[in-house]
């Protein structure tokens, strides 16, 4: 049981499984067994893209697929990428989930203060493997799911974004996006009227050692008043094994643990995985940072509460000064490696 009460793609260490889990896994693992079959038969690569309701949620995904990569698309979810597989590695890159309030964390926040008497069962023992978890229970408005656009105010910092208190425009973050057309390696969506209207085209492209997914964004001011703003394309990565020192983020040289949180200057930042042999690449033209932290739950176990990494988000940040009518284009390109 975890503070993860949904989620998509393979079920994650402390995170339950739903029905929709369980769709996608079987799906993509057949995807992925048969991809894995052909390219080492030497079959030529493909494309395709294919709309219907992938996890029977009574709204149409876009599901693309390759010989590289499986992504699936949720217009009605922001137009964000929910699940993303990179196959040559046999691994997933992005796999949705979302932090929810539990019964059992209000047991967590009164560990340190709820009174004794006589002895306690198993059942009614309360234990911590780790001191200050209650500080790690944060709840998320919309499920961690790749290329989702926060438009938030200009005072807000990273720190903001780790304890989900950006408090982003709600339309642009989460509504429901028109798809305005999809090919087998490109869709376009549009967001719902507002006092912004966002234009997100996604794309998704073979590369020599794996595949570049691209979003590009235009989003214009509708509202009368000239809004200054930050601007920001999430993406999310999930990794696992964060004290493993073949597992980092990779930085002008440096490297750095998968629970790192920082405000990092520049347009570009690496995550690799030496064990799987694989790395992901974020390029941000023209950003001013990018805001990086863990997106940790708190899970309960026999051993008592117990902080679990599921991965990192990195947001790639733009400040910006709108008139009425006028618009701002950015773009962010998540590139999937093969490592030799």
């Amino acid at each position: 049981v975890s503070s993860s009460s949904t989620s998509s793609g393979p079920p994650r260490a402390g995170a339950c499984t739903t029905c929709t889990s369980v769709v996608v896994s079987v799906i993509d693992s057949i995807g992925a067994r048969g991809a894995s079959r052909g390219a080492g038969a030497g079959e030529k690569a493909y494309t395709h893209a294919k709309q219907f309701d992938f996890d029977a949620d009574g709204y149409d995904e876009i599901y693309f697929t390759s010989d590289r990569y499986a992504a699936l698309v949720a217009p009605q979810d922001g137009g964000t990428v929910s699940a993303l597989d990179f196959r040559p590695a046999n691994i997933t890159l992005v796999n949705s989930l979302r932090r929810r309030l539990e019964s059992y964390h209000a047991k967590l926040k009164n560990i340190s203060t709820a009174p004794v008497h006589g002895a306690p069962t198993i059942h009614e023992q309360t234990r911590a493997k780790e001191a200050g978890l209650e500080n790690f229970l944060h709840y998320d408005r919309w499920q961690r799911n790749c290329f989702r656009l926060l438009v938030f105010g200009k005072n807000k910092t990273y720190e903001d974004c780790a304890t989900v208190r950006l408090e982003e425009d709600a339309a642009l973050a989460g509504g429901v996006y028109e798809v305005m057309g999809f090919s087998d390696k490109r869709i376009t969506l549009v967001s719902p009227d507002g006092d912004w209207r966002a234009e997100k085209s996604l794309t998704f492209q073979a590369t020599e050692d794996g595949f570049d997914a691209v979003c590009e964004l235009t989003i214009r001011r509708g509202a009368k008043e000239k809004a200054t703003v930050n601007i920001g394309l999430e993406a999310v990565v999930n990794f696992l094994a964060p004290n493993a020192p073949d597992r980092f983020f990779e930085s002008r040289g440096k490297r750095f643990p998968l629970r790192w949180a920082a405000a990092l200057a520049g347009e570009e930042l690496r995550v690799v995985d030496e064990y799987q042999r694989a790395a992901v690449k974020f390029e941000a033209p023209a950003s001013r940072n990018f805001w990086i932290s863990a997106i940790d739950t708190v899970s309960e176990s026999e051993d008592g509460f117990e902080r679990i990494y599921q991965g990192s988000e990195v947001i790639a940040i733009w400040p910006v000064t709108l008139e009425a009518g006028e618009e701002w284009k950015g773009k962010f390109v998540l590139k999937a490696q093969r490592l030799a």
